[in-house]
């Protein structure tokens, strides 16, 4: 039997019966007169077996009547015997039918985008531009342009070299490549001396290229010539190159810190979590946001394995906040202001071995100070461009 065929005898159904008693003969006479289809058909000496379409069984029953046979049903097979049998229980045929149309329904839109190969870039900002040509879960796999939305993806992005938009199943991979930056070179004849950002005490030095050796043990003033830019030949001319060198000085420096003991700070007046379902990203929200409120969304999809579906629950904390002066005791004002100085010190001191430090903490009318002296060793040698005009007419 070919496939549509058995096809069509599922969803119809089909009933095996036996005929027996009279002509056999007449009986098949009979059936083919009507366009009665059998099929299987197996006869004895006063019996006859076969099978035939639920609708043809009427027609059939007529001609075993005509020929002096009695029909027995035998068996009852399809999609007709089902709705019979569960006939009192509606949900059953019906979850089916909803299944089957769900089915349909997945089986033609994308479930989730994903983004491989980024570093830099963020990840929500590739999709977000996905998002705006369409390429969202739930679209139509049937609409989209795999390949144009590729295109004019890179067009929105213009920090990526490549882009390749790839359909596994009811996935979308995005694949992309960035644009790696390479530091701009130097032009050579970009001359330039070497002298001391601070003032302090030579501890090494380490001429790369120049004219000029910082002793060691030497003193030197903020603004001295540590190397020269402009290297004296033996023949009388002079080259100009730009100085480089590692100066490394033992500096005594001071950093304050200060804060007013009254600052406006926000105060949390109202927070609500807000749930919402997610559906082939349409969101259903299950409560009411807080207007003009900061929102933390965070996301829970449903997963089986290594599948993840685009269904899942969506929840935003949100907070609403209100501004106000707040007054600081001295304890608080200085605990404060001691942050910031961390903050500053970080920053100004990375890169430098600290030695000796002393800190003084005080509060004076409305504001509150750190003071911190320090000494340590740090590299001081600052850069000072110079040029150089042709003397040529």
């Amino acid at each position: 039997m070919r496939p549509v065929e058995s096809l069509g005898r599922l969803l119809c159904g089909s009933v095996t019966f036996r005929a027996t008693g009279g002509f056999p003969d007449l009986f098949l006479e009979g059936c083919a007169k009507r366009g009665v289809r059998l099929e299987n058909v197996r006869r004895g000496s006063r019996t006859l077996t076969a099978r035939t379409g639920e609708r043809a069984v009427p027609a059939a029953e007529q001609a075993a009547r005509e020929a002096g046979m009695t029909v027995e049903v035998l068996r009852r097979a399809g999609l007709p015997r089902l709705a019979r049998r569960y006939r009192a229980r509606i949900g059953l045929p019906v979850g089916l039918l909803l299944g089957t149309l769900l089915l349909l329904f997945l089986t033609g839109r994308i479930w989730q985008v994903t983004v491989t190969g980024q570093t830099f870039l963020g990840e929500e900002e590739i999709l977000d531009a996905m998002g705006e040509l369409g390429l969202v879960p739930g679209a139509r796999i049937r609409k989209l342009d795999l390949k144009s939305v590729g295109e004019q993806a890179q067009q929105r992005l213009p920090r990526l070299s490549w882009i390749a938009v790839n359909r596994i199943g009811c996935r979308a991979e995005v694949e992309v490549r960035e644009i790696i930056e390479t530091p701009e070179l130097t032009d050579e004849k970009d001359y330039a001396n070497l002298v001391a950002a601070l003032d302090g005490v030579i501890v090494s030095a380490d001429v790369l290229e120049g004219a000029g050796q910082p002793l060691v043990g030497s003193a030197v003033v903020k603004g001295d010539l540590l190397v020269s830019g402009i290297i004296e030949m033996k023949n009388g001319f002079q080259r100009f190159v730009n100085a480089k060198a590692l100066v490394k000085a033992r500096t005594k420096t001071e950093l304050t810190a200060q804060v007013a003991r009254s600052m406006e700070a926000e105060r949390s007046v109202r927070r609500r979590d807000v749930y919402s379902l997610r559906f082939f990203g349409l969101t259903v929200p299950l409560g009411w946001r807080i207007p003009n409120a900061e929102t933390e969304r965070s996301e829970t999809d449903i997963q089986y394995r290594k599948t993840v579906f685009p269904i899942g629950i969506q929840r935003e904390s949100c907070a609403a906040f209100e501004t106000d002066t707040v007054a600081l005791t001295e304890e608080d004002a200085l605990l404060v202001c001691f942050s910031v100085f961390c903050e500053q010190a970080f920053e100004r001191y990375r890169d430098a071995e600290l030695l000796k430090r002393s800190c003084s903490l005080s509060v004076r009318g409305g504001t509150a100070r750190v003071t911190a002296r320090s000494e340590c060793v740090e590299e001081i040698a600052q850069r000072q461009p110079f040029t150089v005009e042709s003397a040529l007419p």
